[in-house]
């Protein structure tokens, strides 16, 4: 049996890999790590940085670090999307994760409840 079964599939059956945290059904953690992640914030998009422990080193066999300038800077990619910062470079994020307006999001840091923190930055590249 393979560890890539239970991750979640779109329509056409492709791994949506970057809708999980790189903590994601790490044992002894509970629900996605998000009551021990400082990066796991319901009020605003909070994606995993590429230092983390557990999202820098992605080991999905079909990540590849993207060198074409083309897909690296589409616009019509929703990086919003991802839920970890290192999948702004894979390509295969770049290739099958949603386009611009596909997907609602949740709150975006403009909409961050007053009880976050102020400081909240969004670096897409």
């Amino acid at each position: 049996m393979s560890v890539f079964t239970d991750l979640p599939r779109n329509e056409k059956g492709i791994v949506e890999c970057w809708t999980l945290r790189g903590c994601y059904n790490l044992e002894g953690l509970t629900d996605n790590m998000s009551e021990e992640c400082p990066h796991a914030r319901d009020d605003c998009y909070s994606p995993c940085p590429p230092d983390c422990k557990y999202a820098a080193g992605c080991s999905n066999p079909w990540h590849v670090v993207a060198h074409d300038i083309n897909l690296i800077l589409d616009e019509t990619i929703d990086r919003l999307g991802a839920i970890k910062k290192t999948c702004y470079m894979c390509e295969h994020f770049l290739k099958h994760g949603p386009r611009i307006g596909e997907i609602e999001h949740p709150l975006i840091p403009e909409q961050a409840t007053k009880e976050s923190s102020k400081e909240v930055t969004l670096h897409l590249f």
